[in-house]
């Protein structure tokens, strides 16, 4: 993931070295939105393991135990 970011990065500076320089402002600010999508789905695929995960087994595990106590 990081080094397909930081060969992004280094095609864009051979498009500046070019002297495409709109070029280059294309390729690095989709390459950021690729980026940062992508991290935000990691983002987010962990955070529901870690997070939400153990929350609604907690719940669950509330829900079957209030009609058995009364």
């Amino acid at each position: 993931m990081i080094w397909a970011f930081l060969l992004l990065i280094i095609l864009g500076f051979t498009f500046v070295k070019i002297g495409t320089y709109s070029v280059w402002v294309t390729v690095l600010s989709f390459g950021i939105k690729l980026f940062t999508g992508f991290f935000l789905i990691i983002l987010g695929i962990y955070l529901w393991k870690t997070l939400l995960s153990p929350m609604i087994k907690k719940i669950k595990k509330k829900n079957n135990r209030l009609p058995n106590s009364t």
